[in-house]
């Protein structure tokens, strides 16, 4: 005999997949190593200077 799932806990089961999913999104986004496990030292230094020409990374603050 099958039971029902109650809706409380199905929302949180939803929640948390989408959480996940969210997560493997943005750490795929903000680090490219999944898609590209092995680069070479140029590639980086190019990819780099294009993200920081395009402003993702703000430089670090200096002082208080």
């Amino acid at each position: 005999m099958r039971q029902e799932i109650p809706t409380w806990l199905f929302v949180v089961i939803v929640v948390i997949v989408v959480a996940i999913a969210a997560g493997i999104i943005w750490w795929r986004t903000s680090t490219q190593r999944l898609t590209q496990p092995f680069v070479s030292p140029e590639e980086m230094k190019q990819e780099w200077k294009v993200k920081l020409q395009k402003g993702y990374f703000k430089p670090p603050r200096t002082g208080p």
